[in-house]
């Protein structure tokens, strides 16, 4: 140990602190400097809390206090921001689906009494958006968003739910007023037309939300009374919602008026029917409940036997039949279409094929293609596979397409006709005359044969002179251009004497012969002459055709 003194000390002093330090222990002296030696931070944290206890714990809780409210508001704040984007489109910053079915709900809730639900669609909006931009697309949608709102009254509702798609409640007297209103509402496709220089139009789907003593017993109740859970309301909004949805689905598409259906039973029986057509479509294909029957094509002067056109059944497992007018429409519009005219053309390829092994007369066969299979890619080359694989003549086989598929797409509709004549296969022109036919048709695309719609039979038609005329300048324009007319729907003797007299010598219909499976085909092919000898196949393979392709 040593202490500092100041030289100007007594030497006494001196002295004297040096005998004490000497004579002090160790001990005494940590002691000494561990007395004085200052407090560290920790010391005097603890001495603090000893002293204020009270105090400290109070100030922590106020400080815990506020920060759970600044937590509990901002979370709030989120809350509602994230409410308002769930129940608002970004597209027109206006309620949107799900906000509509909340605040109709409420409504319904207090009064269920004859409300109008529509589901508005823009048509074609998808060919707007690649045509002219997103950005005028949307443009489109809010303008549409607008007038509707516009047109909405106070206590109605009207919201965007997306997709081109608008939701609007109604609250009409009648169906007249609705009707007048409506006809109000479809001129803002006419503004927007001229205002976006594209074809805009609607198609609405509308629910009649009627009050108690006006519904029907099938129809689902709303909730009345403003006790009622709001989630059961929606649920009705839900289901009311459907059915106009329904309704629009069964709007034909592409029109370019615009068009409002209201739902009835008979909309949604005919939606049912769908649903469960498409829903066994797949597993009937696969477990043979379709099956290819034939019906004969005459010569109409002899009646022999000239060729067959070959078309689909559906029969279930319970023995049902399942009519074309019911399936066709509905598998051309899904696709499935393409997947029947396959089975069709492979199960005429194995037809033909095992009547040439067993040496038996073969007469062609005309199979309908869909506008979903010919404009398929690689269709040609397709079809010549199916009959190379089962070593078919390809002069066995003619197509039958409409003439609306040539206003699809022209350019492929005439180079897909070409490579199929370069093959072989014969080309047949279906369902002339019905609706709009162009003369154009007789010659610019080369068919081998031209089918007279059944609709120039028609019970009524074939009793007017015109129509004999028209039949007869048609024959002779055909025969002048090189071109067969086979006339379709020939039920009775008085209409075959009339075609005989208007000189068309081919004719197919129930006169001559019912559709008829294959195993009947087989005896009826077996029982009549064919018109004329079929010419030998050609040399060339198959394969050697569809390289050609």
């Amino acid at each position: 140990m040593a202490l500092g003194i100041s030289p100007h000390a007594s030497p006494l002093v001196t002295s004297v602190l040096d005998k004490v330090i000497t004579s002090t222990t160790t001990a005494t002296i940590d002691a000494l400097l561990l007395s004085v030696a200052p407090d560290s931070l920790l010391d005097v944290i603890r001495r603090f809390l000893r002293r204020n206890l009270v105090e400290t714990l109070c100030g922590l809780g106020l400080l815990l206090g506020l920060i759970m409210l600044l937590v509990m508001r901002h979370n709030r704040r989120r809350l509602a921001d994230l409410r308002a984007a769930a129940l608002t489109d970004p597209v027109t910053q206006g309620p949107n689906r799900a906000r509509f079915l909340m605040d109709a709900a409420k409504i319904l809730q207090k009064d269920p009494r004859r409300y109008y639900l529509s589901t508005i669609n823009i048509r074609k909006l998808k060919l707007i958006n690649r045509a002219c931009g997103l950005r005028t697309g949307d443009s489109l949608i809010r303008f549409c968003n607008r007038e509707f709102a516009l047109r909405s009254r106070q206590g109605e509702l009207a919201a965007y739910s997306g997709s081109g798609r608008y939701l609007l409640l109604w609250k009409c007297p009648d169906e007249t007023s609705f009707t007048q209103r409506m006809e109000e509402l479809c001129s803002v496709a006419d503004m927007a037309r001229k205002l976006y220089q594209r074809p805009v139009s609607f198609s609405c789907g509308v629910y009649v939300i009627r009050n108690d003593a006006d519904m029907e017993e099938h129809e689902p109740q709303p909730t009345s009374g403003t006790g009622k859970n709001i989630n059961e309301s929606m649920s009705f909004v839900s289901r009311y919602l459907l059915y106009a949805e329904t309704a629009e689905a069964s709007i034909a598409s592409g029109g370019y008026r615009s068009q409002f259906l209201i739902y009835n039973e008979l909309i949604g029986a005919r939606q049912l029917k769908a649903n469960d057509i498409e829903s066994r479509m797949v597993n009937a294909l696969e477990h043979g409940e379709f099956t290819v029957f034939m019906q004969p094509q005459v010569c109409l002067a002899d009646r022999r036997l000239i060729g067959a056109e070959a078309l689909i059944r559906w029969q279930g497992p319970d023995g049902k039949m399942v009519y074309p007018d019911e399936f066709i429409p509905l598998f051309e519009q899904n696709g499935f279409i393409r997947e029947l005219d396959l089975f069709v053309l492979d199960t005429v390829c194995a037809w033909i094929r095992r009547r040439l092994d067993e040496g038996k007369k073969v007469p062609p066969i005309s199979i309908n293609q869909s506008k979903a299979l010919f404009f398929h890619d690689n269709y040609v080359e397709t079809v010549l596979g199916i009959a190379a694989r089962h070593d078919v003549p390809a002069h066995l086989l003619h197509v039958e397409v409409t003439e609306s598929m040539a206003w699809l797409d022209e350019e492929a509709f005439i180079r897909t006709l070409d490579a199929l004549r370069r093959a072989g296969i014969g080309l047949s022109l279906d369902d002339f005359g019905k609706g709009y036919s162009s003369m154009a048709m007789l010659h610019s695309f080369g068919f081998d044969t031209i089918k007279l719609d059944r609709a120039f039979l028609a019970p009524g038609q074939e009793k007017q002179r015109s129509v004999w005329i028209i039949i007869s300048s048609l024959v002779d324009m055909a025969r002048r251009l090189g071109i067969e007319i086979l006339c379709e729907g020939v039920e009775t003797e008085d209409q075959l004497q009339k075609l005989l007299a208007s000189h068309c010598k081919y004719g197919q219909g129930y006169l001559f012969s019912p559709p008829m499976d294959l195993e009947t085909f087989d005896a009826y092919v077996d029982a009549h002459d064919l018109e004329r000898e079929q010419p030998h196949a050609p040399e060339a393979s198959s394969q050697t055709e569809k390289d050609s392709v």
